[in-house]
């Protein structure tokens, strides 16, 4: 089956046993008068049939739709041999089908017997006739609970056939687990112990056995007892039981949502088998040392979502131990953590089982299972790995750069280079130290909430003032802007200072004060977060190149050169109009952008090497080309570990801003480039508290709510002699912990990508949709023709391999828009058309076009109102592709595979900014209106008048009708500014422009008034005529 590194998983040492004394109780009393009933025989292991083909090339089910069938299967095919005479199961176990609580721990019974499932009310016809088969008379077998659950008619029952009924129960669940414990211990002694949940999350009862049902396998595989208690402490039964035992072990299954810490700290030499979620938790009991060791790759796949999910993994527990296969878990589909473990490239060399038929498990995850193994290659690129120590780090660097650095330094890098005069040569000159610079900690605000997509009207703080917030493309992911607000004062960057806007001292907004933000700074993003505001600024970063101007001769400019810096200022606004200083601090490397998820921020920056001092010939002689060559040549092997890898914080602060084993390089040169993933808790400091990098660029930035995608185009060299098609490199981190960022995987997928709207990541599926773009052969050949499609790829290991992919979308065009919502894509590409393509994503392995529409003109962006309509604005055209103007239209994709255009509104020639920014767009849902920025043009592009369309969508009606347009005041000089932000505040609508901010009412768009921002008085723009 599958795994993108084609490396089978570590064999399982066996695990550690020794003779520890053991509970006596009441169960013990009753098991010691049964002893001289009782018989040994052969391990089922050893001497039964297994359910797994040993082929890898297929996968194997237990063909049952219910629990008790599927036990009966699991016996039948355990021990096959046992209706001949040859009675193979030790013992059998019985439980009741109609409730999980004392059946939590039975799974360890499983080693050596049968595990069947009855009514509680009598034994059941079925299971009756296979315990006559696999026992001998005279037989033990196991019921597990108390009379409530398993009735006297059921051990009457079971007595009837000449068999010892031993009754492992107890007061409650808890106390039933430890009796079945106890004779797990009597059989095979163990200084192990697993430790699981008791009971369930209010509303989420599958969580109750959730971890147990897997770590019932590995406690029947090990022949280790599983105990349960209470999520949020120990119970007192089993803190007394624990206490006798004294395990070398105590393996608690589940994080803290199923164990808190309280448990862990009363358990004794405790640790953890947990993830995020059940199926990660599943993965990680998988992967435990205590399974005993094998040779092959086999798994038991469970449904873990299913009400009787705990039935079936009861049922196949036997199995799993029999074959020494972990379960691993699946809930409505196969989730990142499964798929690892299942996945290979090569030849298929995973063995699974299915516990259920297709009405339990169905066959699209089959299928979905089966293309994991063997299949799940990725790119050679894609392989990254991180260094094992800074040495290590180092030595590529300089071995890297020793490599490419010339007499003029190293190629495509801006360095300070000053002419390299005739004579000899000095020694490289260290790097100067950044100038100090001033970082305050301070008491941090409150706990930040989570960005919305539109708030709920509660962001002021007292719930009366409703507020729009930055349009994104992932809900619950925000996005840094240039202008955010609170409802009671608005932030606009403006130049090098944050300007701060009062909305509630009158109609008209009323400029307040300007923000100097530390440092030489510029460019201001802002992220807004309760009573947090986050100022992320580039920074020129020029420094003298050594110490004192460079020589006569130098070609380069006599003072400065660039190296790049971000510096991040944290401000409180709990008064809102009056920002405070929390901190700040500086990371370097050229800001690329940001997202914040439930208050925690990941910052991407990319960095080259700086402070490299080379130098340039001093003339086009050879002899002042090699003293030059060999002067850099110094430079780089005298480099030092942060002259190429970032590092945070300014003066005698300054420190590695990541880790060097946190550094990831593919196995072939990328480049000297570092993209660095900084975690920032906004609440408490500007201070990253995890980072991790890859050597690579940063073009795109994405993130859902668990994947950040770092995304770059490679295209080949003008002159290459074989120039290969531009392909696209993604680099994935996990974001899913708020105080932790971590590498994933990476991937590669044909053609390059629009914008970060193209890439989606949706339940561990990655969908990028591209434009391939064929080399060029030479003025002889033809020029190539694009293609346009959508790639799925998914983890595997550290790599992200393909699942499926649809081309075809639009031939010899590009790819101008992209919208996902949900399994469905939109695709619209043009050259002289419109086509809008509708593509089906439900099944990763097989994406499909269900629905186009071909109609003039172009939509440049898309915004998903619902499931079933979208709004796109772009450019209406022509039969022949002339492009003529503004063009808003309304999409109805109710049926996808005959999507329409139900409505438009053209508005001439134009533009609008959120034909390229996506920020610009306003949909307020209060009023089901549009706010459109738009700039539109006089007769022959003589004037523009700049202006905000208010547009009515009525997706009951699928029409479009244009409200009104607001506009700024004209200026001296009678131009109108074109405003590029707006946002509702308490029924306000604000329009912002480079000049200022002019306030509307919402709904009537009544003018209230405009605020200038200072320092732009003097400038002014062309004139409409």
């Amino acid at each position: 089956m599958s795994h993108a590194t084609a490396v089978p998983n570590p064999t399982r040492p066996a695990p550690r046993r020794s003779s520890v004394h053991r509970t006596a109780g009441l169960a013990a009393v009753v098991l010691a008068l049964l002893l001289p009933l009782m018989t040994a025989v052969p391990s089922a292991a050893q001497a039964g049939s297994s359910a797994f083909d040993g082929d890898p090339g297929t996968t194997e089910r237990i063909l049952a739709g219910d629990p008790a069938a599927a036990a009966l299967e699991v016996s039948r095919t355990r021990f096959a041999d046992a209706g001949a005479g040859d009675r193979q199961a030790a013992h059998a176990v019985v439980a009741t089908t109609e409730a999980f609580a004392d059946s939590l721990a039975g799974a360890a019974l499983t080693t050596d017997g049968p595990l069947l499932l009855t009514g509680s009310d009598g034994l059941a016809d079925a299971a009756a006739a296979e315990l006559d088969r696999v026992l001998a008379d005279g037989g033990t077998v196991y019921v597990l609970g108390g009379e409530a659950a398993l009735s006297p008619a059921v051990a009457d029952d079971i007595t009837a056939l000449g068999l010892v009924v031993v009754r492992l129960a107890g007061v409650t669940r808890v106390e039933t687990a430890l009796a079945v414990a106890d004779e797990v211990r009597r059989l095979t002694p163990s200084s192990v112990v697993l430790l699981a949940r008791s009971d369930g999350a209010e509303g989420n009862p599958t969580s109750a056995w959730a971890d147990s049902m897997t770590g019932g396998s590995l406690a029947a595989a090990a022949r280790i007892p599983i105990v349960v208690t209470p999520t949020t402490e120990m119970h007192p039964a089993v803190a007394t039981w624990l206490d006798t035992v004294q395990p070398d072990r105590t393996v608690l299954l589940g994080g803290d949502a199923a164990l808190t810490e309280a448990v862990e700290d009363a358990a004794p030499n405790a640790e953890r088998l947990d993830g995020p979620e059940r199926t990660a938790t599943a993965a990680a009991i998988a992967g435990s040392d205590l399974w005993p060791a094998s040779s092959t790759r086999r798994f038991v796949v469970l449904d873990g979502g299913r009400a009787d999910g705990w039935a079936y993994g009861l049922s196949g527990a036997g199995i799993a131990a029999d074959a020494s296969a972990p379960p691993l878990m699946v809930v409505g589909n196969v989730s990142p953590s499964t798929r690892r473990e299942v996945s290979t490239c090569g030849p298929a060399d995973v063995d699974l089982l299915l516990v259920g038929d297709d009405s339990v498990i169905d066959d699209d995850i089959e299928q979905t299972l089966t293309t994991f193994d063997g299949q799940a290659c990725a790119s050679e690129f894609a392989r990254l790995s991180p260094f094992d120590s800074c040495d290590a780090t180092l030595g590529f660097f300089v071995e890297e750069g020793l490599e490419r650095v010339g007499p003029y330094g190293l190629d495509g890098y801006w360095y300070d280079a000053p002419f390299l005069e005739d004579g000899p040569v000095g020694e490289p000159v260290a790097a100067p130290a950044p100038d100090e610079g001033g970082a305050s900690d301070g008491d941090a605000p409150p706990a930040p909430a989570a960005p919305q997509e539109e708030s709920a009207g509660d962001d002021s703080g007292d719930g009366s003032v409703e507020v729009s917030d930055t349009n994104v493309q992932e809900v619950g992911v925000d996005e840094p802007d240039w202008v955010k607000t609170n409802g009671e004062a608005a932030y606009v960057s403006n130049g090098r200072e944050v300007e701060v806007m009062d909305l509630t001292a009158g109609d008209a907004p009323v400029h307040v004060t300007s923000l100097a933000v530390p440092g030489e700074v510029w460019g201001h993003d802002l992220l807004l977060d309760e009573d947090v505001l986050l100022v992320l600024s580039r920074g020129d970063g020029f420094v003298y190149p050594v110490d004192g101007p460079p020589a006569e001769t130098s070609f380069m400019p006599p003072y400065y050169y660039p190296d790049p810096t971000t510096r991040i200022a944290r401000y409180d606004v709990s008064t809102p109009t009056a920002p405070v200083l929390l901190d700040d601090t500086v990371i370097d490397g050229d800001y690329r952008s940001a997202r914040m998820v439930d208050g925690t921020v990941r910052l991407v920056t990319s960095s080259n090497p700086s402070g490299l001092h080379f130098v340039y010939p001093a003339d086009g002689s050879q002899d002042a080309h090699d003293a030059a060559l060999a002067h850099n040549r110094r430079v780089i092997e005298a480099s030092t570990i942060d002259q190429w890898l970032p590092t945070v914080g300014e003066g005698d602060d300054a420190r590695p801003a990541v880790d060097c084993d946190a550094v990831f390089a593919p196995p072939g040169f990328s480049g000297m480039a570092t993209v660095l993933v900084s975690t920032i808790d906004v609440a408490s400091s500007v201070q990253p508290t995890s980072s991790a990098a890859v050597l690579a660029n940063a073009e795109t930035i994405y993130a859902s709510t668990d994947r950040l995608v770092v995304s770059s185009s490679q295209w080949g060299a003008w002159n290459d002699a074989r120039p290969e098609a531009v392909t696209t490199q993604l680099h994935s981190f996990d974001i899913s912990d708020p105080a932790a960022t971590t590498y994933v995987a990476s991937g590669e997928v044909p053609g390059y990508v629009l914008n970060s709207f193209a890439l989606s990541e949706r339940d561990g599926y990655y969908r990028i949709a591209t434009t391939t773009q064929p080399p060029w052969q030479g003025d002889e050949v033809a020029a190539p023709r694009t293609d346009n499609g959508v790639t799925i790829l998914t983890e595997g290991g550290s790599e992200l391999f393909e699942t499926g992919r649809v081309f075809g979308l639009g031939e010899g065009e590009r790819i101008f828009a992209v919208r996902y919502l949900g399994d469905i894509a939109a695709v619209v590409t043009f050259e002289q058309i419109d086509p809008l393509y509708l593509v089906d994503l439900t099944n990763p392995q097989a994406p499909r076009v269900t629905g186009e529409l071909k109609i003039p003109g172009v939509s440049r962006y898309l915004h998903p109102l619902g499931e079933d309509h979208l709004l796109g604005v772009g450019q209406d055209g022509d039969d022949d592709g002339r492009l003529t103007g503004l063009q808003v239209s309304l999409f109805d994709i109710s049926d996808r595979a005959d999507p329409t255009r139900v409505d438009s509104l053209e508005f001439g020639p134009g533009d609008s900014p959120v034909e390229w920014d996506h920020k610009a767009f306003l949909y307020w849902s209060r009023l089901g209106r549009a706010f459109v920025p738009s700039t539109l043009y006089g007769p022959d592009y003589s004037g523009f008048r700049g202006g905000v369309q208010a547009i009515d969508v009525s997706t009951a009606d699928n029409t479009l009708t244009l409200a009104g347009e607001v506009n700024q005041p004209t200026q001296q000089g009678g131009y109108t500014p074109a405003p590029d932000r707006t946002f509702v505040a308490d029924g306000t609508l604000y329009t912002v422009s480079y000049r200022g901010i002019s306030a509307h009412d919402v709904s009537s768009l009544a003018d209230f008034g405009f605020a200038e921002f200072p320092g732009t008085q003097d400038e002014c723009c062309m004139v409409v005529d």
